[in-house]
């Protein structure tokens, strides 16, 4: 369930925490839009990235290279913050 243009909320039953999840449109803007974020990534176009509903497993480390957010932050359903990085 989205509750604005930046969070989505993901409820992950299996671990039983609730987690904030950037949004793919927020993800896209930080790059500088879905060409340059293509481009930095290596893709020949930009038509697979305006597909994506969520960033690619392959793809976590590289997005969060080129736009600088966390990859807890891109995917909490598979990179859970430690108790060393819980913000209070």
């Amino acid at each position: 369930m989205c509750l604005s243009v930046t969070f989505c909320l993901t409820i992950n039953v299996s671990r039983g925490h609730i987690s904030l999840m950037t949004h793919i449109r927020d993800i896209i803007e930080r790059a500088g839009g879905p060409a340059k974020l293509a481009r930095l990534l290596g893709f020949k176009s930009h038509t697979s990235i305006l597909r994506w509903a969520k960033v690619p497993e392959r793809r976590i480390v590289a997005v969060e290279r080129v736009t600088g957010i966390p990859r807890e932050q891109l995917r909490p359903d598979l990179f859970e913050r430690t108790p060393t990085e819980a913000r209070p």
